[in-house]
């Protein structure tokens, strides 16, 4: 017969370890950041010189700080505690990825948004639409399916059909849906009686998905079209709800936009020319609207010809006949915050009012002008509204007033247009990012970031050498995540990819006398190293940290790296409902079982950063889970990984309390808003590997039914009691 002992209820009296007794680092030495037991080196790289306004945020200086920081392996205890900021982080990236289309970020499910359709757009749409080739074909499947997926090439025309189409079947009743995957749309999610169109990622979608959604579909009596993405092949499996409508007759598109005075140009030899070239429908309404101008004495005709083939000169003739400079402000913040709240967006507006005030007059001998344009104002110029909504915290999800442009896409239209027809702007929009990087708000900060990061696309070495290189080097970590989070769309981009890995694996490399600057280059690779880069190609991200950020060189800076690295390895690990959530668990238990230092506090800092993470529903199910045990209960090479983490955080000399409260946190998630009761069983009953580790998650769970009397903290002790006998 065995006796509960609280071999862990204090510090000095922690668990058997395990039989590969995880190595202890020495006695850390006063060093400099940069890793060398040397004198400390001065700071290297940019300076921030004055104050810096944070766009109506309160700034904190990073000497202060740095003072408030923990050290050793307190920072390695702080993952725990700090889960829902670090989980905040990981929602504001994931928004920032949707609302700019950004592709192939790992992270967790959220909940459709829904707009509806504007009178005015459903009255243009009416007016200018040309049917196309086979617009039959489209009409009939979603008729018969109440799903359809238009594939086809990009300048088709496609979303005007699919507004088109569900106006005529849905009575004007037409939304927008976006946020998540399109096999994660559930019933709740759809209007009754009403037409849908899918404007988010389309995902892992097979026949399966379909099938269900478009049950979904037939009980509300709705319809849903999605646009099938251009660089992706439609699998054959889904034939039956796919229609390929092709273009519609381009001269007729370039009529239906035309005004009478524009009809005239239609036939000029110049204009005829330019016809011929046409690739689509939206190049066809680009030169319909051009004629225009051209009649209206706006341009002539030779310079409206040549902007045929812009992308972006629609954008910026847009942009330049803003009718003041407040609306033109507020246009340059919502490129970058559009879909964030009212107050977010309108700080960003002021500040951004602010420094073309600035730049226009140096010496500010005529003082700053007020910003008095009211909100309502300010959205009809620009083409926005005010919607209701929802946003993601590390704590819950909190209501928020979002301010969003009617117009898919122009968010990216804006930017590339600004940056390229407006080159007095730029140094102005990289100021603007420079101090909004700062901002209190992740979801202003990882938007700003990502910004930057699209923006790098034009000229990569610019953004990295102006803007890039100070935040990565700064002692601030939310400049150094900016820093990260924008090197995410070249990490995208199929030219910069390797750029972004190789600059990656230089600044990761560990340097004896490195300077404080290298140091935290270092750091900045590590978080470049979650979800921001690592997410793009996780096999590599894990590769390249166990490559060049697990080393141990004895001093603190050590504990800094690791940590870093534990939470960019816990941020992959994402809902725990992938193979990424799989690769995760299987190479922080090949740390684990190592003797070498870094690996293994690593790994045990890993599932703290896992045990701390709010239950949440992922598209591998429909439960609400803790990511960890959805994970678990995905197989048993999973348990068998996380059991092992969990024996060496209960035998780390100094985590064991951490990994003690991680332990009572996920139990108590369990108990009180989630599902995995099951899940969590199988879990514990699967750590002990002899009678005093048992002992000891006996007594801790006998402790925590007696503080707070969950039945789940019972039921945990009495599974344990019975294992014991």
């Amino acid at each position: 017969m065995t006796t509960d002992q609280p071999a862990s209820a204090a510090q000095e009296q922690p668990a058997d370890r395990p039989n590969k007794k995880p190595a202890e680092p020495d006695p850390p030495v006063k060093t400099s950041a940069g890793g060398s037991p040397k004198e400390a080196k001065r700071q290297e790289g940019p300076s921030q010189e004055g104050k810096v306004d944070t766009g109506g945020q309160p700034a904190e200086s990073t000497e202060d700080a740095a003072a408030q920081r923990p050290a050793g392996t307190d920072l390695m205890k702080a993952v725990l505690t700090r889960t829902s900021e670090h989980l905040a982080s990981e929602h504001a990236l994931a928004n920032a990825n949707i609302a700019l289309q950004i592709n192939n970020l790992v992270t967790q499910a959220s909940a459709p948004r829904k707009t509806s359709v504007g009178t005015d757009t459903l009255n243009r749409v009416r007016r200018t639409f040309v049917a196309p080739q086979r617009f039959l074909d489209a009409w009939e499947v979603l008729a018969d399916r109440h799903l359809l997926l238009v594939s086809g090439s990009p300048g088709e025309g496609r979303e005007h059909l699919a507004t088109f189409v569900l106006d005529a079947f849905c009575d004007a009743r037409v939304r927008r849906l976006g946020n998540g995957t399109l096999a994660e749309v559930a019933e709740a999610d759809l209007t009754i009686g009403g037409g849908h169109l899918w404007l988010g990622a389309v995902g892992e979608f097979d026949q399966r998905a379909a099938e269900t959604l478009a049950e979904r579909l037939r009980k509300a009596d709705g319809y849903l079209i999605a646009i099938w993405p251009d660089d992706r092949a439609c699998p054959p499996e889904l034939s039956d709800y796919v229609a390929e409508p092709g273009r519609p007759d381009l001269d007729a598109v370039i009529r239906k936009h035309s005004g009478a005075s524009a009809v005239e140009l239609i036939d000029e030899h110049a204009v005829v020319e330019v016809r011929q070239r046409l690739s689509g429908a939206r190049q066809a309404a680009r030169l319909a609207k051009l004629l225009e101008q051209v009649s209206a004495g706006r341009k002539t005709l030779d310079v409206a010809l040549g902007e045929v083939d812009d992308p972006t000169g629609e954008v910026a003739d847009w942009f330049g006949d803003l009718p003041g400079r407040e609306d033109r402000a507020f246009a340059l913040a919502l490129a970058a915050l559009d879909e964030l709240s009212l107050p977010s967006v309108v700080a960003g507006a002021r500040l951004a009012d602010q420094l073309i005030q600035q730049s226009e007059d140096p010496e500010g001998r005529f003082g700053l002008q007020p910003f008095l344009r009211p909100s309502r104002a300010l959205l009809t110029s620009i083409g926005a509204d005010l919607v209701p909504g929802k946003r993601e915290t590390g704590y819950g999800e909190v209501p928020i007033i979002s301010v969003r442009l009617r117009r898919r896409g122009h968010a990216r239209e804006i930017l590339d247009a600004v940056w390229q027809s407006f080159p007095y702007l730029q140094e102005i929009y990289l100021d603007w990012m420079n101090t909004l990087a700062r901002n209190q708000d992740p979801y202003v900060r990882e938007r700003v970031a990502l910004v930057a990061g699209l923006l790098a696309a034009h000229d990569f070495e610019f953004l990295r050498s102006r803007l890039l290189v100070g935040w990565a080097v700064d002692d601030d970590p939310r400049l150094r995540r900016a820093a990260a989070t924008a090197l995410r769309p070249p990490a995208l981009n199929e030219q910069l990819r390797e750029i972004v890995w190789r600059m990656l694996d230089e600044w990761a490399i560990y340097d004896e006398d490195g300077t404080d600057s290298q140091a935290r280059l270092r750091l900045t690779a590590a978080t470049a190293l979650g979800a921001p880069v690592g997410g793009t190609d996780p096999g590599r991200a894990l590769d390249l940290i166990s490559q060049r950020l697990l080393s141990h060189a004895t001093n603190l800076f050590d504990y800094e790296v690791w940590t870093a690295t534990a939470l960019a390895v816990s941020e992959l690990f994402g809902d725990g409902g992938s193979p990424t959530s799989d690769a995760v668990l299987r190479r922080s238990a090949e740390w684990a079982e190592t003797k070498e230092a870094g690996p293994s506090n690593v790994a045990v800092t890993v599932l703290l950063g896992l045990a701390g993470k709010s239950p949440d529903r992922a598209s591998a199910d429909d439960r609400r889970l803790p990511p960890l045990l959805r994970a678990v209960g995905r197989s048993t090479d999973n348990l068998e990984h996380a059991a092992i983490l969990w024996r060496l955080a209960l035998g780390h000399s100094r985590l064991a309390p951490a990994a003690l409260r991680g332990l009572r946190r996920l139990t108590k998630h369990v108990g009180e808003e989630a599902d995995g009761a099951h899940e969590l069983t199988t879990l514990v009953l699967a750590i002990p590997s002899t009678d005093r580790e048992l002992r000891t998650l006996r007594f801790e769970s006998r402790r925590w039914a007696e503080d707070e009397h969950l039945p789940t903290f019972t039921a945990l002790y009495e599974t344990l009691s019975r294992r014991s006998r």
